[in-house]
């Protein structure tokens, strides 16, 4: 079931001001985002939390053709397997992880007294769930597993038969050197062995980030996929673009077949807006914040005596890597995961009407 979707021919469509049933599911998932990180970052995190949420001067909807349905959380549910829910990855999962959490209204996960509980490993090994990121959402757990670093990972076998569905994608912290690229390969088929008894397996692509994206955080996507990869030519983000079609390129390699690639690459290429851009705890925040009293966010503009771009060129841009939760593509991954397992339940009808969710 695996596909090339990760180079950039791959869903035709377009950016453009989202639609009022997009606009709803937006306020959904912002209200959702805000709630959740104010409880997972209110012990001294505040200045993350402030930028995971960050709302920008638009709101965009990829317009793909052929058209993607308009996200519904009871069909979502209906159409999953019947086990429970794992993403794994690094901290571009994350997002991926809350805006589906957000599209579903997922709630805190009772950690403490169900089975989930025996699957903490020491901070040491390779999988680390923490209560932070069990959440329910249809009736099942909802879980995010944390993989860091440029190592070989080993997820317990054991975890990953919890559950039915795997989100996965690492690839941003391997480097495009012959070792770090035989890691990424072995921690890829590691999982890939050890989760053959899932129903439906995704790989969510490695997207790059973008050069100078300070100057575009209030701005607008690239119109087309062409003029992103002219973009890249000129500049990569510590050679994201380069190091993203590597790993896709090893991904297909061990994954396929058995997994389901997320047709999402060529869409996020085109999302130059909504980064981060800089991350509030480095020196170069703080020094803005010393100077203005606020920060270029997406909510504050610095002064107008202020000039910014004098500013962006003494300290570039930290972060141009992660988006904003809610808004920024992982929204839109959120949108072609639901597509993908719509597709999947009509090809993988229930034997029965009603699938008891499998706990182990």
């Amino acid at each position: 079931m695996c596909s090339n979707h990760v180079i950039p021919e791959g869903r035709l469509g377009h950016w453009a001001y989202a639609s009022e049933p997009e606009r709803v599911l937006f306020r959904r998932m912002r209200s959702w985002s805000e709630w959740h990180t104010n409880e997972t970052f209110a012990r001294g995190e505040g200045e993350n939390r402030y930028a995971l949420v960050c709302q920008p001067a638009h709101l965009y909807e990829f317009y793909a053709q052929p058209p993607l349905e308009h996200f519904s959380p009871g069909r979502f549910c209906q159409a999953l397997p019947p086990g429970h829910i794992l993403f794994i990855g690094d901290s571009i999962s994350t997002a991926h992880f809350y805006d589906t959490a957000g599209l579903l209204g997922a709630s805190r996960g009772n950690f403490r007294t169900t089975a989930l509980r025996s699957l903490v490993v020491p901070n040491k090994s390779a999988a680390l769930v923490r209560a932070s990121d069990d959440l329910q959402a249809c009736g099942r757990h909802l879980v995010r597993i944390s993989l860091k670093g440029n190592k070989v990972h080993h997820v317990p076998e054991r975890v990953l038969a919890f559950f039915d569905t795997i989100v996965l994608n690492v690839g941003q912290h391997y480097g495009g050197g012959a070792e770090s690229i035989g890691r990424l390969r072995a921690t890829l088929a590691n999982i890939h062995e050890k989760t053959r008894g899932a129903a439906l397996r995704v790989w969510r692509p490695t997207v790059p980030g973008h050069c100078l994206c300070q100057y575009h955080q209030n701005g607008a996507p690239f119109n087309s996929t062409e003029e992103a990869l002219a973009s890249f030519n000129t500049c990569q983000w510590h050679r994201g673009y380069n190091l993203s079609l590597t790993a896709n390129a090893v991904a297909l390699q061990v994954l396929c077949p058995g997994w389901i690639a997320l047709d999402i690459w060529g869409a996020s290429i085109t999302r130059r807006d909504s980064h981060l851009g800089w991350v509030h705890n480095s020196k170069e925040m703080k020094s803005l914040l010393a100077l203005t009293g606020t920060l270029p966010n997406f909510a504050h503009q610095p002064p107008a005596n202020f000039s910014l771009k004098r500013f962006i060129r003494q300290h570039p841009a930290s972060d141009c890597l992660h988006s904003c939760y809610a808004s920024g593509p992982s929204a839109h991954w959120a949108r072609v995961l639901y597509h993908e397992v719509i597709k999947w339940r009509h090809a993988h009808p229930p034997a029965r009407p009603s699938e008891p969710v499998r706990d182990t």
